[in-house]
């Protein structure tokens, strides 16, 4: 049977980017306070729409919060935090549009911290900005650690971990080492249920997140 042609059937089956996501850069900040700006972030080649995502941990004596994450000026959604021994970490994204290259994205904590990092990707043909799954575990001392989620077929996941700068990670290709953190990724084919990401072995926090 030959179903009748439909104009918007093609334009929503084909309008859509292929999903793709991208490591663009790392920062680090070492000035004590309650926020941390980071400027002139870069967010790869200019695209009609784009969706960035920010992975971070801070340090401090203690701990506290992520109180806000803003990307110029405009609040991003964090997806989850965690608290580690004098550390924590968390994940947040923001759809931007337009020319953009460079942005300036400032945390902001429920109190002052020491130092701050930050990992930055972006994710282009993606059908929710929601992500699809995440895990943001309990923290603690310095160990292996590891998030479970599920990773969609045709998508990719984000992870971060507090590590002390010396991370070596499982299930997921690392993109970037900083001082005291680290980010990974992985894509996929196939769907992963229940897929774990691991690193080690001075991790603290860790947490992941993934999209389709």
């Amino acid at each position: 049977m030959v179903l009748p042609f439909s104009p918007n059937l093609l334009i929503r089956t084909t309008g859509r980017k292929p999903f793709s996501q991208s490591y663009t850069t790392s920062s680090r900040r070492t000035s004590a306070g309650i926020s941390h700006p980071f400027t002139s972030i870069s967010v790869g080649p200019a695209a009609s729409e784009k969706l960035i995502v920010v992975a971070s941990i801070y340090a401090v004596s203690g701990n506290t919060d992520y109180s806000l994450i803003t990307l110029d000026g405009n609040a991003m959604t964090i997806i989850g935090q965690n608290d580690g021994q004098n550390s924590g970490s968390a994940m947040a994204y923001r759809r931007i549009s337009g020319s953009l290259t460079e942005v300036d994205i400032t945390l902001n904590f429920g109190a002052s911290v020491a130092r701050s990092e930050i990992h930055v990707y972006t994710i282009e043909g993606a059908k929710n900005d929601t992500p699809y799954d995440a895990h943001f575990p309990a923290g603690g001392g310095g160990g292996s650690r590891s998030a479970t989620l599920d990773i969609p077929a045709g998508g990719g996941a984000i992870a971060v971990a507090y590590d002390g700068g010396s991370g070596s990670w499982t299930n997921a290709t690392e993109d970037f080492q900083l001082d005291e953190s680290s980010c990974a990724s992985h894509m996929t084919d196939t769907l992963l249920s229940s897929y774990v990401i691991g690193c080690g072995s001075s991790v603290r926090t860790i947490g992941a997140a993934s999209w389709r």
